[in-house]
């Protein structure tokens, strides 16, 4: 009977051992299952209001214009013929500088891999009126520029309503050239049936460049400036008459634009 109490007694402290241990094991479990449970709420609420604040400026497609202000020089060198109302003489060369603003449209679509940085890539066409003056002659002119370009978008303050950055990039496309002028000197060769061939279109390829904001997710104000590489060779052949030999050289070079632009996304 003694030995049985004794037995009885060690039972119920053990058991009141594996009681104790078994709460606070389970106690701790609690703990840590509702600290996870807090980290989840809050990691998902984090990620809710990064949405919405975070990611302000989202990928999709855009529609814009642009005016702007350029410069321009047209330059003529050698001999034979009759050019703005004077022959071209050999050895000579003539540069006349002028100006002119631009209107624009252009359409795309940017991707943002996360607020700060993305790219867009976008087709757009410029027109230009330059209007060039020599010894009381003018020039009319209408340049018009198009073509593909692709921009890297960084922006360094990216907030719910508004995100302010740069843009820089590139363009790759073409320009083509209209005046009276040029009609003239294709019947000039005509005339004198040299043979020549007169290039209205060339090959345009330019930097881009400037500052960015973009207002309530779908208004972009934009200040930027285009700097063309390439001149358009209109004319460059050789004469050769009377054992003469010269060379006939005729370009226009858009040397930069600057321009204010608005954009509006989908």
């Amino acid at each position: 009977m003694k030995n049985l109490k004794s037995t009885l007694f060690w039972f119920l402290k053990y058991s009141e051992f594996v009681f104790l241990f078994t709460y606070k094991i389970l106690a701790q479990f609690n703990l840590i299952k509702n600290l996870t449970s807090k980290i989840c709420a809050f990691s998902v609420a984090f990620l809710a209001s990064c949405g919405s604040v975070c990611l302000a400026e989202s990928s999709g497609a855009f529609i814009g214009a642009n005016y702007g202000y350029g410069e321009f020089r047209q330059v003529t060198s050698g001999g034979g013929l009759s050019f703005m109302g004077a022959t071209i003489n050999a050895s000579e060369r003539t540069t006349i500088k002028t100006d002119s603003f631009s209107v624009g449209f252009l359409m795309g679509y940017k991707h943002f891999f996360n607020p700060y940085f993305g790219f867009r890539i976008f087709g757009g066409i410029d027109v230009y009126v330059p209007e060039f003056l020599s010894d009381g002659q003018k020039e009319d002119a209408t340049l018009i520029t198009y073509g593909a370009n692709l921009d890297l978008l960084v922006n360094f303050i990216a907030k719910e309503k508004v995100d302010f950055g740069i843009f820089v990039g590139g363009g790759v496309g073409g320009n083509t050239w209209l005046s009276k002028e040029i009609e003239n000197i294709k019947q000039d060769i005509k005339a004198n049936n040299m043979g020549f061939k007169v290039r209205q279109s060339g090959l345009d390829v330019a930097l881009n460049a400037g500052l960015r904001v973009h207002i309530a997710r779908r208004h972009g104000i934009e200040l930027g400036a285009r700097l063309p590489f390439m001149p358009m060779v209109l004319l460059n052949e050789n004469i050769t008459q009377a054992g003469l030999n010269t060379s006939i050289k005729i370009e226009y070079r858009h040397d930069y634009n600057v321009f204010g632009r608005y954009t509006f996304m989908f």
